[in-house]
């Protein structure tokens, strides 16, 4: 892993999410505005009701989703990013369960997602990448995402445990 990318880069990731979830909340926002107003009133019967209700649902979640990478942001930027492999463990609720491995120490994560199997590829058969953050407010960032190459951010939390662990020693001691 040595030689990836500068950490600037990594945070360049995550904030990309930040303001994509940012333009879409004003999309909507501004979708719900008009037709509040009466700006569309003429479209009424045309199934602008749907898309407004669609707003009204989606423009929230979209402030939430900001805000969550916001705070994931900030605890990468204190911790730092480190490099790390991924292991797959198992598959529980839709969120893969992950072993982290860095310099002789590890760590078991969750993906944190709404979607069924969105992260099924990050244990298949190893994935590289870089994590930071502590607790729930934890990132991975790989260097390929679901559907193409290229740095993709990762929401992950810990599970168990107070943070990295040694990882215990296979050698055999001499007698």
């Amino acid at each position: 892993m040595s030689g990836g990318p500068d950490p600037a880069a990594l945070n360049r990731v995550v904030r990309l999410r930040i303001w994509r979830a940012l333009g879409a909340a004003a999309l909507w926002a501004v979708a719900v505005a008009a037709a509040a107003d009466g700006g569309w009133a003429g479209y009424w019967n045309d199934g602008v009701v749907l898309l407004v209700v669609f707003a009204a649902i989606y423009c929230p979640w979209a402030l939430v989703f900001a805000v969550t990478w916001t705070r994931r942001l900030r605890a990468a930027r204190r911790s730092g990013w480190r490099p790390a492999k991924t292991f797959e463990l198992g598959n529980s609720d839709g969120n893969e369960t992950l072993l982290l491995t860095s310099r002789h120490e590890r760590m078991i994560v969750m993906t944190v997602s709404g979607l069924r199997g969105r992260y099924e590829y990050l244990g298949k058969p190893q994935t590289m990448g870089w994590i930071a953050g502590a607790g729930r407010q934890m990132t991975l960032v790989t260097d390929h995402g679901p559907r193409a190459a290229g740095l993709y951010a990762v929401p992950i939390r810990q599970i168990g445990g107070k943070g990295w662990t040694a990882i215990p020693s296979t050698r055999k001691r001499a007698r």
